[in-house]
């Protein structure tokens, strides 16, 4: 008895850690870091390799050719990659960056979100998904009737 709970307990094992969401963010860099894209932190389900291509691929469609893209090694704490993408941010900012966000939702393999809320721009009346307003900033739409 105690054997078979073991060979249970040891083939769920397994399972609970696959489940685990691994967190990323990718960032691409065009002119020489006078604009940068800073996607939203996503769970990741594939390679870098993947999610840089994929990146490259979403950045391409937004009409910028020939961007240094790079995505950082998945985390396991979701916060952790938050905080690294505000550092990414922070810096390029500093460095007097034009700072555009993108959807993970905009690009394949960022479609894989934990979460099923739908994305901050999406949730705002009146501001589209690419409406390149600096990241992090608080720009309030009017909306009419207001």
């Amino acid at each position: 008895m105690r054997r078979a709970a073991a060979l249970a307990f040891a083939l769920c094992l397994p399972a609970a850690a696959a489940a685990a969401p691994r967190w990323t963010f990718c960032v691409a860099a065009a002119e020489g870091g006078a604009d940068v894209w800073v996607s939203e932190v996503f769970a990741a389900d594939t390679s870098r390799e993947r999610l840089e291509g994929a990146f490259r691929s979403t950045v391409e469609r937004l009409g910028v050719s020939g961007a240094d893209v790079q995505c950082p090694q998945p985390l396991d704490d979701r916060t952790d990659a938050i905080n690294a993408q505000t550092t990414a941010e922070s810096f390029n900012r500093r460095m007097g960056a034009r700072l555009h966000a993108v959807s993970a939702g905009d690009f394949p393999a960022g479609r894989h979100e934990a979460s099923h809320e739908p994305a901050a721009h999406s949730r705002r009346a009146g501001v589209k998904p690419h409406d390149d307003q600096p990241i992090g900033s608080s720009v309030k739409t009017s909306r009419a009737g207001e």
